[in-house]
């Protein structure tokens, strides 16, 4: 298995390759990259991927032709079949990942939850002296809406990168089309998902916040939100 250090090499050696691309022939490699990382793939496998995709697309732009000529026409079926002849993700690299993501939420949900909870409301009102000592109650509430808004997090990373192709075709479409019939569409769309998000995360902090699953030092809070960070930077 390729260690962090070494895959970040690598992903900065694409990133460089990547500016060499013009804008066309970047955009059809970022769609099949995107495709490429929301698949059964583990990270390092898509890098050595787009590590070759790159120097395939860099050798067609430099003799003229245009990308279809490499990869064909159907960028999607391109990638499904590398996907089928490529080795998937192990239970440990699953694992990892979805450490991965739940640390990458985590910092910033706790430090919101902690600007938010009643008990620091009241310290600093009161000149941070606490009679009851410095507890903050981890709540059902919280809980609920944390594992939720991760799960939606993810569900829409997934669902952008399955439908990344479709998604740029309609785009490209929407630049020719009149502006009165294309422009608020995907805005209004990304806005009613976060509103629904917000909306059931409040209703179930509301509903479920008053049940207290145990409480939590304030020092202890404070420091799970830089150790969930390198947790996140350690396994992925």
């Amino acid at each position: 298995m390729m260690n962090y250090q070494t895959l970040n090499h690598l992903r900065r050696t694409n990133n460089e390759l990547d500016q060499k691309l013009n804008k066309h022939n970047a955009d059809i490699l970022t769609d099949m990259v995107v495709y490429l990382r929301v698949s059964a793939l583990p990270d390092e496998q898509v890098e050595r991927i787009r590590e070759d995709l790159l120097d395939m697309a860099l050798s067609a732009q430099e003799r003229g032709d245009d990308l279809a000529k490499v990869f064909g026409t159907d960028y999607r079926a391109f990638c499904d079949e590398i996907i089928q002849n490529a080795t998937p993700k192990t239970p440990g690299q699953r694992i990892r990942e979805g450490l991965s993501i739940v640390a990458a939420c985590l910092p910033i949900l706790l430090f919101i939850q902690l600007l938010s909870s009643k008990p620091v409301g009241e310290w600093l009102r009161n000149g941070f002296h606490a009679d009851g000592g410095y507890q903050i109650p981890v709540t059902l509430g919280f809980v609920s809406s944390t594992a939720f808004i991760i799960l939606a997090a993810w569900l829409i990373v997934m669902f952008i990168g399955k439908q990344t192709f479709s998604l740029t075709e309609q785009a490209k479409r929407e630049v020719h089309a009149p502006k009165r019939k294309t422009y608020p569409k995907r805005v209004v769309w990304g806005m009613l998902a976060a509103a629904a998000i917000l909306l059931i995360s409040v209703v179930l902090v509301l509903s479920l916040d008053h049940i207290v699953l145990f409480s939590m030092h304030l020092i202890i809070w404070i420091a799970l939100i830089p150790v969930c960070y390198a947790i996140g930077k350690w396994v992925k």
